[in-house]
């Protein structure tokens, strides 16, 4: 389970409070990407490992932490247009000024850091020739790290790793198999190895597109021939619950829907839900995540369609179990939803004409109408 908590936060630079959400706790299961982006649950927290004070536009792990050169590149013009660039999304932005005050106070590893995570946002929002421009930004911070004698990550060899990950997946194949050719020899960590051995077969492949660790050990025991690999070594998508809440208002079918708080699509709406904790049962998931975000604790829940479409949460593969409430009148009357955890707010609309909706929550309502034999 993730837990999240909201703080009060004073800003270093222009002294103005502000409310930022924080991270209390998050659970993880699965292989991280290539690129050490980690599995769900930790990836879906990125909005709380940055601030932006909104009233100058600091950004940092901590606007409370005083930098020395913050004040002075904070008032550029090159920030200011970073930190309010309409082609990027908002919070890669954040990542991206925050890379700008890394690299003015020569603290290139952390810059490299901050423009990789720009490039995971860009990938959830869809953003793909944002994010080749944030990897090749990256690749370049890592050379320079590196050159300045800092390491971007360990053990030994794992900043290769990491470069010729963001080489390959910004499209500078070349580049990607020169970086393996100079440093392969001088790296002892086996599985460091296996990951380049991994990448160059992608790269032979002309593959830009994003790898797990699961994959590259999954490969190592497909290769020995001898045993069908473990459940652990093959991929799994995430598991997450959406529930559409039903109830007669005004003479109207209404649907209760959420505004989302955070990336990826940030401030669309959407069906309530979200990911189901380990070993936690599908309904128990449903009515918490109901009650986490909405208030709402209907009596019945029924199972309604799973839906896993390739490509259907830019976050990676994910399998969602949808479940359908619907209230009776009198029910409907004294329910008073409100909007709580990663809900920015809640409301009902028309179960047939409803907002533009986040991920493939549109063809979720259409089951539910054809449940319901509504419209459609």
């Amino acid at each position: 389970m993730t837990t999240v908590t909201e703080k009060r936060v004073r800003c270093c630079l222009c002294e103005v409070e502000s409310k930022f959400t924080g991270i209390g706790s998050a659970q993880s299961a699965g292989f991280p990407d290539l690129d050490t982006r980690p599995p769900e649950m930790v990836r879906s927290t990125m909005f709380a490992w940055i601030q932006r004070c909104p009233e100058c536009g600091y950004c940092a792990r901590d606007v409370a932490e005083p930098r020395p050169e913050a004040v002075d590149i904070v008032n550029t013009k090159e920030y200011k247009r970073q930190l309010n660039d309409q082609t990027y999304p908002k919070l890669a932005n954040s990542f991206l000024c925050r890379a700008l005050i890394d690299f003015a106070c020569g603290d290139y590893s952390a810059a490299t850091w901050a423009l990789t995570q720009a490039a995971w946002v860009c990938d959830d929002s869809g953003a793909s020739d944002q994010a080749l421009v944030c990897r090749q930004q990256a690749a370049n911070m890592l050379s320079v790290a590196k050159e300045r004698g800092q390491q971007v990550s360990e053990p030994e060899g794992s900043s290769t790793a990491l470069l010729v990950d963001l080489l390959r997946r910004s499209g500078r194949l070349d580049d990607a198999r020169k970086a393996i050719a100079a440093k392969r020899d001088m790296i002892a960590d086996g599985n460091i190895l296996r990951v380049l051995d991994f990448q160059t077969a992608l790269i032979d492949k002309n593959d830009m597109l994003c790898h797990t660790l699961a994959e590259v050990f999954a490969e190592e025991k497909r290769s020995e021939g001898d045993r069908m690999p473990p459940p652990e070594d093959y991929q799994r998508p995430s598991l997450t619950v959406d529930v559409v809440v039903v109830a007669p208002i005004d003479g109207q079918h209404k649907v209760l829907l959420v505004q989302r708080k955070h990336s990826p699509f940030e401030g669309c709406w959407a069906i309530p839900g979200g990911f189901v904790d380990p070993h936690e049962p599908l309904e128990d998931a449903a009515r918490r995540e109901l009650r986490e975000e909405t208030g709402t604790e209907p009596a019945r829940l029924e199972q309604l369609h799973t839906f896993g479409a390739p490509g259907r949460d830019p976050r990676g593969w994910t399998i969602s179990v949808a479940y359908l409430a619907v209230l009776e009148v009198r029910v409907a009357q004294s329910v008073q939803p409100h909007a709580g955890d990663d809900a920015a707010e809640v409301g009902w609309f028309d179960l047939l004409a409803p907002p533009p909706l986040a991920f493939d929550h549109a063809d979720i309502l259409a089951h539910a109408r054809k449940a319901l034999a509504i419209g459609d």
